[in-house]
Formats: structure tokens, sequence, C-alpha cells
């Protein structure tokens, strides 16, 4: 009895192991299996997308439809005539697409309008607004019509001020018209307007500034009464061939007429105080120039390379910088008059000269010259002894000269 309840034992045992293994068996079938059900249904999706089913249900022809349809509204906009058309305008208005001529802003005043910017496609003769809803425009903003062709400017009564750059690079640009209430022209305001060569300068204008007419066509240019500053380089490297400063300027800055090449004449006002650094520098057609009675100093490359012939220093001149006169090879006389007041003379220039006459102050107290320089005929008015005490101050080193004419006889080394 014992012996059969074992063997039922066993036989259950064994059962119950042999049914777990199956099991474990067909999970791990079962999990093999499920990569290859996910990927086939990628493949299956894959397969209707080539048979013109997408995942919404819509088919290739519809989005093809879609995507011509947002293709050509892209065309369109690209197409679009208001976009690419040339602007016509009329009271500071396109007559096709309505854009402004002019983009105004009023000023943190709000009395008036500032012009800040005019429309790239302004061409021809133009005429500034002289008002914009109800409030005057008084300035013409910084680059505001740089490099458009336009040919010809009036500037309306009102105005009072041209700012920076405003009409710079305008290559076409032939002339302009400026109102008298205009009072400042500031930097390179018409710098290389290569063809400006008709302006007017109205009586009410105090400020030019730097560069202002800078590499312009104007030949003839007479500054009104009551300017008070003509800024560094105004009017340098143009083509001005007559020139008049009037008095009372209260400031010229240096270079204004540097390599204004055509410069054969000019008047200086007869308050000037001083010759500013490099003023005539590269003017080769001044062969002279008067300088006021009132001028104290000549100052650093005044006349540099200049045409300079002959010049006549006043009595007034204390000072003479070093290469005031350099390189100018045309230089022949340099006639100093007679002063009250000690007087330091430097005739430095960077190339060999040779002068045929050099007359000399009897009030001189320094005559300098760093490089080698031929005089044919020194003139100094005061007496020998008064010429030996020059020389023995050790003035006058590396100027050759021979012999030198005083009011009471020659000197000789």
């Amino acid at each position: 009895m014992m012996k059969k309840l074992l063997y039922i034992i066993l036989f259950f045992t064994l059962l119950i192991t042999c049914s777990c293994s199956f099991n474990e068996e067909k999970e791990t079938d079962n999990e093999s299996e499920l990569p290859t059900l996910f990927e086939q249904t990628e493949q299956d999706a894959a397969d209707d997308t080539q048979n013109g089913d997408d995942t919404n249900g819509n088919t290739d022809d519809e989005t093809i439809s879609e995507a011509t349809v947002q293709t050509g509204e892209q065309t369109d906009k690209e197409d679009d005539p208001a976009q690419e058309h040339k602007h016509v305008f009329s009271n500071n208005v396109c007559t096709e697409c309505k854009e402004n001529e002019y983009e105004l802003v009023l000023d943190l005043s709000g009395e008036f309008y500032i012009l800040k910017k005019a429309n790239s496609d302004i061409t021809g003769s133009v005429t500034i607004p002289s008002e914009y809803n109800g409030k005057p425009v008084k300035y013409i903003g910084s680059y505001a019509f740089r490099s458009l062709s336009v040919t010809n400017v009036t500037v309306p009564n009102g105005m009072t001020k041209i700012q920076k750059g405003a009409f710079s690079e305008c290559s076409t640009l032939k002339s302009v018209s400026l109102p008298n209430t205009l009072t400042s022209i500031g930097d390179d305001a018409f710098g290389g307007c290569e063809r400006l060569n008709e302006i007017n300068f109205p009586k009410g204008l105090r400020y030019i500034g730097k560069n202002a007419f800078s590499s312009t066509a104007l030949t003839d240019v007479s500054l009104p009464e009551g300017i008070l500053v003509i800024d560094d380089g105004a009017f340098s490297g143009s083509s001005v061939r007559k020139a008049v400063i009037p008095f009372g300027t209260e400031r010229i800055g240096n270079y204004v007429f540097s390599g204004a090449s055509s410069l054969e004449s000019i008047v200086l006002p007869q308050d000037m105080y001083e010759l500013p650094e490099g003023s005539f520098s590269y003017c080769t057609s001044l062969k002279s120039v008067t300088l006021p009675s009132s001028l104290r100093q000549i100052h650093y490359l005044a006349f540099e390379k200049s045409g300079i012939e002959s010049i006549s220093i006043p009595s007034s001149v204390e000072y003479v910088a070093s290469y005031a006169f350099a390189s100018c090879t045309a230089l022949e006389q340099i006639v100093f008059a007679n002063g009250t007041m000690p007087v330091s003379i430097d005739i430095t220039s960077d190339t060999d000269i040779t002068l045929k006459k050099l007359v000399l102050p009897v009030n001189i107290e320094i005559i300098a010259c760093q490089d080698p320089t031929f005089v044919e005929k020194v003139v100094y008015n005061g007496t020998v002894s008064q010429w030996k005490a020059v020389i023995d101050k050790g003035n006058g080193k590396n100027i050759t000269f021979t012999s030198v004419e005083c009011t009471d006889g020659i000197w000789s080394k």
C-alpha cells in the first residue's frame, strides 16, 4: 500500500514539472516574436505610404495638391508687384503702394520734425518738405540721402541744420539751394559729391563741419560774414580755384584746403590769429598768398608741397613751425618784416631746397633748419654786430650762405 502511494506522489511531481517547463518555453517564444511583429507593422505602414495612403488616410494626390497650393502662395508673394515696383512719389507718398517718400520723426521737444531717412528709390531733382503734420521740418538727419541718385536739391526756408553725412557720396548731385535760415552744415554732409559744382552759402550760416565739402567739384567758395567755424578738411581735395574767408571767422581748422590742387587765390580774414596745420598742403596751383597783419603763428605743414613761389611774412608773426614750407620746391623767396616781438623761425624742409633770397627781421631770436638749405642771398634788417649776436647763439646751422647783407655793411664767414 505504501509503495503504491509513493508511485502516485512521484507521478504527480513529474507531471507538474513538465507543465512548468512547457509554459516557460511558450513565454520565451512569444517574447522573441514581438520584435518581428513590430517590424512587420512598420513595414506594412511603409508599404501603405508607398501605395498612396498616409496615416491620416490622405492619398498622394491630396498631399501633392496641398504642397502645390503652398508653393503657389509663396510664388505669389515673391511675384508681388508691390514689393518689386519702383516707387513713384507724390506728396510724400508712393502713388502705387502708398509707401512714404521720407521717414520723418518728431524731435524730443515735440516742436518740429527731423527728416531721418529718404526712400532709396528717390532720384533726380528733390525738394525737401518744409512741414509735416502741421509742424515744421527743421533738420535733415545723418546720412538721410547718402549715396542716392539725386541731381538737384532744394532745401526749404525754415530748415536750420544739415546733419552728418546727409548727402555724402551722392555722386550724381550737381547743385544745392540752401535757405538763409540754415545755420549748420555737419561733418561730411556733402563729402564725396564729386559732381557738386554749384551751391550757395546762406548769410545765416555759422558752422561748416569736418570734410563737409571734401572731394567736391566746387570752384568758387565765398563764405558769408557771420561764419564762425570752418572745421578740419572742410574743402580738402575739392576743385576750388578761388576762396574768400570773411572777417570775424573765429576758428579755421587744420587741412581746410589740403589737396585742393586747383586753388589759385585765397583771401584770408584780417583778424586771423594763426595759420593752422596743413592749411594749404598739396595746393600745387597756389603760387602766392597774402597773409593778414594780425597773424602770429604759422603751423606745421601749412604750405607743404604747395606751389608757393614767394611769400611775405608780416611783422606780427612770432613763430614759424618746422616743415611749414616742407617740399616747396618752387619756393624762391621768403621775406620777414621787422617786428617788435622776438620771432622764432624754422625753415626746415624734408627735401633740399635752394632759396634765392631770405630776408630776416631785426627781432629774430631763433633761426633753425634741420635739413641742408642753400640761400643765395641773405638780408638782415639790423647791423653787423646784431647779426653776430644772432650767430653766436648757434643759429643758422644747416643753412649755407657766404655772406649777409646788413644795414651797415656786409658780414662774411
